[in-house]
């Protein structure tokens, strides 16, 4: 009972410590993912800020251009607090973070609004440019199964912008639920859009530079994500964006 009494006061300790601390998170413009739009801050994003708050820990969000988002959390000192979101968990990048919970899955598809691009051919679109988000799984994808043209930008909204101007041929989106969002930003109607082509996707995960997040603070954050699945409000954050 002693044993059990000290473990439980530890845990309860290490939680409480957590309550006072504050940190770092960078992000990138990606909706409905993720915005620098107060009105519409992206699924990640609500479902962070929300989850910390209810976790009373501190947390001050800067956006960078995605590839030093990444940079930036990387090369940070070990334990210095800098967190990230929406990355994707993938092979080639677990070791480079700790992942500290998963927000969100999806699936990459390729979208044209143009019927004379064959989306539905994999290997007839090699033939095509494809728009993507720089160094992210879409491009990684791509290359992966030998596409050659490949077309990286900074945002994958600006991909959207691409398309809906024709002058981008497809774009393969982190989820149709993106494309749809994007393609409307600019006036563009989503019935427009032609699904081709999917591929698995991933789950986009709240991480963080090695050593920021203990574990402790860790368990206690998926805690508290579960209420918020048990309490309907993680249903209530992923449905704002869905119309």
């Amino acid at each position: 009972m002693k044993i059990l009494f000290l473990i439980v006061m530890t845990s309860m300790l290490i939680y409480s410590h957590a309550s006072g601390a504050s940190f770092e998170l960078v992000s990138a413009e990606i909706p409905p993912y993720t915005s620098e739009n107060r009105e519409a801050q992206g699924i990640c994003l609500d479902l962070v800020k929300e989850l910390f708050k209810r976790s009373g820990i501190g947390l001050e969000v800067t956006f960078f251009p995605w590839a030093r988002a990444q940079h930036k959390v990387r090369t940070a000192p070990e334990g210095k607090g800098v967190l990230i979101t929406p990355l994707t968990r993938l092979g080639k990048r677990e070791p480079l973070y700790d992942w500290i919970l998963p927000l969100y899955e999806y699936k990459l598809q390729l979208v044209t609004n143009d019927r004379a691009i064959p989306v539905h051919d994999a290997d007839a679109m090699k033939a095509f440019e494809i728009c993507v988000l720089r160094e992210s799984p879409a491009q990684y994808k791509l290359e992966e199964e030998g596409f050659k043209k490949v077309y990286a930008t900074t945002t994958e909204l600006k991909c959207l912008e691409l398309l809906k101007h024709k002058r981008a041929k497809a774009v393969l989106v982190h989820g149709i639920l993106v494309g749809i969002h994007n393609y409307k930003v600019f006036d563009g109607d989503p019935k427009e859009l032609i699904k081709g082509v999917a591929y698995p996707g991933g789950v986009l995960y709240l991480a963080a530079s090695k050593g920021t997040v203990s574990e402790g603070v860790r368990k206690g954050l998926q805690r508290t994500m579960d209420e918020m699945k048990s309490d309907g409000t993680y249903d209530a954050i992923v449905g704002k964006y869905m119309n």
